[in-house]
């Protein structure tokens, strides 16, 4: 898996704080972890203020601000997860990835997190999956992935009876035994 950018490393660090800040020491020390240099962390530091999605305390202390809500609610709902599921009738939720958008730009980013903290990986070239095992089905799941950033124009879809030899490489995308371990 790619190292997280400086933008998203913020946003996933400060999104586990429960509305407290950290200072931006601990911050650059984090990204330190990530081969990200201490520029380019506080360059996003920067940006994120000027968008909203930081708030600064105090001299050096950032928190999450109101733009960043929709990370902020998606990293609280990991903790109630199980309440989210239902069971999997074998099932797929389909992102054609050809249409997102490309780079390191902001909107690119917002994507690419928005997928990966819902569960999508890579089934093929131009196809993102998941199993369609959430409340609230396609529908739902294209909501909360709007809400994190994904493009509304993104071709989101369910995949019915995937051929079999298909249906076990997409299967054998997710470890389930360490999800569930997790």
């Amino acid at each position: 898996m790619p190292a997280p950018s400086a933008r998203s490393l913020v946003l996933d660090l400060l999104s586990t704080l429960r509305g407290e800040s950290m200072p931006v020491g601990a911050l650059v020390a984090a990204a330190a972890l990530f081969g990200i240099p201490e520029n380019g962390m506080r360059v996003a530091v920067t940006r994120l203020l000027a968008t909203e999605e930081l708030l600064r305390d105090e001299r050096g202390r950032y928190r999450l601000g109101p733009a960043a809500a929709p990370l902020s609610e998606r990293v609280v709902a990991w903790r109630r997860i199980e309440g989210r599921l239902r069971r999997w009738d074998g099932g797929w939720v389909g992102v054609h990835s050809q249409a997102l958008p490309r780079g390191r730009g902001e909107t690119a980013v917002r994507a690419a997190r928005a997928l990966r903290l819902l569960g999508f990986a890579e089934f093929a070239p131009g196809l993102l999956l998941r199993p369609d095992n959430l409340r609230g089905g396609v529908s739902g799941l294209r909501e909360e992935l709007l809400a994190l950033g994904l493009p509304r124009a993104t071709p989101l879809f369910a995949l019915r009876e995937l051929a079999a030899e298909s249906d076990a490489r997409a299967r054998g995308r997710w470890d389930v035994a360490g999800l569930r371990a997790r």
